[in-house]
Order: structure tokens, then C-alpha cells, then sequence
């Protein structure tokens, strides 16, 4: 129901009401003083624009997501250390960790445990922020897209962490799924 038919429907259930206040003899004025638009020349007002810097849920997730795959990128060049989160040091699930935790978002330490918390994502839907995930072969590895083409991963000591194109060999094969974090 549109809001004009809406308004037409409501008016006279209101002058019903306003009478029973009223009385019947009540002024034919008597809703004058009632604050706002009244009547069959009643139209709707557009609806209003958020002002500036006001964001919907979505833009904030995808705010967050943008600082998440900023932050990995930062982190290019450090060590790889297995269990460790950062700063400075990082392994695959504690580098996307890491970069979740410093734009608001808590994750778990561990990949197969961050696929269960992500929603999953089209490979072609990707966005910077997603988590790429890897367990096919006995691997379990996790890495963040950070558009381009490219994700940030934390892979092994000798490597440390490194931008790599997402469609990479050893990547590519394993490849699981991609996850949004919720």
C-alpha cells in the first residue's frame, strides 16, 4: 500500500477519533491545532538522505573489509612464525586475524575454525577483506584477498609474508573456498 493511499485510509479513522474527543459539537476547526498535514491534499515527503558520513551496515562491513585487506598488505615482508598473530611476525590464520582484529572484528586462530565463522563467497564475488581457504591435499592454509587479483598470505618460514596472485599453482590446485567475514 502506498503511503498516499495509506494517509487517505488513516485520515478519517483520525477525525473519527478527534470527534469522540470533540464531541459533536465540536468547531468544524477543531483539528487546526493538530500538528502536521491533514487531508485529502496530503503528500508524502521524499525520504530522506542519510547526511554526510552517515553509512548503512553494509558500507561499515565493507569499510572494515577494505582496512582488514589494507592492514595484510602492510604486513608484506614480515616472518612467518607458526602460531604467532603479529605484529611482526605472523602465520597464515594469525596474519588474517591480525588484520580482522585491527578493523573490529574478532576471528579464531586457526583456518579450518575461520572457515566455519566466514560465509561463503563465489570465487568470482570476491572482494578485498574475503579469506581465501586451502585443505584440499592434507593443506589447511587460509590467506586474505586484497584485490587485483592478489591476496596476502602468510605460507611457510622460508617465505614469510608475500603478495601473491590468487591464481598461483600451488594455490590454485588446493584451492577450498572463499568466506566473508560476517
Amino acid at each position: 500500500m502506498s503511503l498516499r493511499l495509506l494517509s487517505r485510509a488513516l485520515v478519517p479513522a483520525f477525525l473519527v477519533v478527534g470527534l469522540a474527543f470533540a464531541g459533536p459539537a465540536a468547531p468544524a476547526n477543531a483539528f487546526s491545532s493538530i500538528p502536521g498535514p491533514v487531508g485529502p491534499h496530503f503528500q508524502p515527503k521524499a525520504p530522506s538522505v542519510p547526511k554526510s558520513g552517515a553509512t548503512s551496515s553494509g558500507a561499515k562491513a565493507e569499510q572494515r573489509a577494505a582496512k582488514a585487506a589494507k592492514v595484510a598488505r602492510a604486513q608484506v615482508g614480515d616472518r612467518y612464525v607458526r602460531g604467532a598473530a603479529g605484529p611482526g611476525k605472523f602465520d597464515c590464520s594469525g596474519l588474517t586475524l591480525y588484520a580482522w582484529k585491527a578493523s573490529g572484528r574478532a576471528l579464531p586462530h586457526y583456518s579450518r575454525a575461520q572457515y566455519a565463522a566466514t560465509k561463503r563467497v563465489k570465487l568470482a564475488n570476491i572482494r578485498p577483506g574475503d579469506l581465501l581457504f586451502y585443505f584440499k591435499s592434507g593443506a589447511a592454509h587460509v590467506s586474505i584477498y586484497v584485490g587485483g587479483g592478489k591476496m596476502v598470505s602468510a605460507s611457510s618460514p622460508r617465505s614469510g609474508v608475500q603478495l601473491l596472485s590468487i591464481k598461483e599453482g600451488w594455490y590454485r590446485e588446493r584451492f577450498s573456498g572463499a568466506g566473508r567475514v560476517k
